[in-house]
């Protein structure tokens, strides 16, 4: 019952070396609905899930297909 933006926000605000949450509000309706976040409670479980699907992968950049094309891809100089 919640939207994307408060589980993003709660989320985030729960990680233990976080200690402040930029909103990137641009609209009231934004901002109430980000400053609902700060009533969002995730249970272990929830954390537990959201923390799991945000681990980095080891496949991904700089060393997956895009940092590989970033290492090989030629150098051209002048404009």
């Amino acid at each position: 019952g919640v939207s994307m933006a408060q589980v993003a926000l709660g989320w985030t605000a729960a990680q233990p070396a976080i200690t402040s949450v930029i909103l990137g509000a641009r609209t009231p309706e934004q901002l109430a609905d980000n400053l609902g976040a700060m009533k969002l409670k995730l249970s272990d479980d929830e954390m537990a899930r959201l923390n799991d699907v945000s681990a980095p992968q080891p496949f991904d950049y700089p060393y997956g297909k895009g940092g590989i094309n970033q290492r090989h891809r030629k150098i051209e100089g002048g404009r």
